[in-house]
């Protein structure tokens, strides 16, 4: 409830990459800022050097009760839609083995990019590991090896701050970027990236953009404003339960339900447009995506 407020989305209008942006500048992964989860990072080649092989790596950590995070070759992995097809690096999830089976249970997104666990074979899985450079997109984990663990010890001291939701609600509405930004944006970026209510825009632009080139659009941009539409309804919903809200109007929470119902449609209308690559499909969803955003900041803007 305290969380998922903020968003970010590139301004370039070819990249539709946008996400709930956390108190944490982009370098730290928000695993690193939550409280619940104990992580480690370690490179790739002192796991692989210390333990013999990353096999006996990921063996001893999941002993541990440790998850391990980590990026592999995807041309190597059986169930993957580009298995020998052609190289992608990208991450994978790690949590357990079988020694009988010489198999490691993993989850990602495969099958057509549905989020699903599988199984790998030690050998596919250790050749994945050792090719990841033979693919020439980002390694967004930076060379290194994630290690999760649940914190229990956390469970009995953590306090809700409703003053820390406020004041992330009020820099979402001014498109303000976080104060953690400024102090580590290295290369001055924050003028090509935006923050807040300003994501619409981004959002905007690229769908236009994207249908003037005739491609396909990425639906992620809009199911995110969807997903952050959802978790602010229950969050209001909360926050009243729980006395925050005593002069908030409860039929405004109804209101924004009814915003949620659009940003669905937006998804739904994208995903048509896709398959038919009707152009009015394209003004339907602007028009959606600026009615949400002016109710939007109406709603949120009587909460104060």
């Amino acid at each position: 409830m305290e969380n998922y407020i903020q968003l970010y989305m590139y301004r370039d209008n070819c990249i539709p990459w946008g996400d709930f942006y956390f108190p944490a500048t982009h370098e730290v992964r928000p695993f690193d800022t939550c409280k619940w989860i104990s992580s480690q990072k370690i490179n790739r080649d002192l796991a692989v050097s210390k333990w013999g092989s990353i096999i006996d790596f990921i063996i001893e950590q999941i002993n541990s009760n440790d998850y391990v995070h980590t990026m592999v070759n995807y041309y190597y992995v059986p169930l993957s839609d580009i298995y020998g097809k052609y190289h992608f690096c990208h991450d994978i999830f790690i949590y357990g083995y079988d020694m009988n089976k010489k198999n490691l249970y993993f989850s990602d997104f495969f099958r057509g990019g549905k989020y699903s666990t599988g199984e790998i074979s030690f050998s596919d899985f250790s050749l994945a590991f050792s090719m990841y450079n033979c693919a020439k997109n980002e390694d967004y984990l930076f060379g290194k090896i994630n290690l999760y663990k649940f914190n229990n010890e956390y469970t009995n001291k953590y306090r809700f701050s409703f003053s820390a939701v406020i004041s992330s609600i009020k820099k979402y509405l001014l498109g303000d970027c976080l104060e953690y930004w400024s102090i580590y944006d290295y290369e001055n970026n924050k003028n090509n990236v935006a923050f807040g209510i300003e994501v619409f825009s981004s959002i905007i632009n690229y769908v236009k953009k994207t249908a003037n080139n005739g491609t396909d659009i990425d639906i992620r941009p809009l199911y995110l404003v969807y997903d952050h539409k959802s978790i602010m309804v229950a969050r209001l919903k909360y926050l009243y339960k729980q006395g925050y809200l005593e002069n908030f109007n409860y039929y405004n929470i109804e209101r924004f339900k009814e915003i949620i119902s659009k940003t669905r449609t937006a998804v739904n209308i994208i995903i048509k447009y896709n398959i038919t690559k009707n152009k009015i499909l394209i003004d339907r969803v602007v028009n959606i995506l600026n009615d949400v955003k002016k109710e939007e900041i109406e709603i949120l803007s009587r909460l104060f």
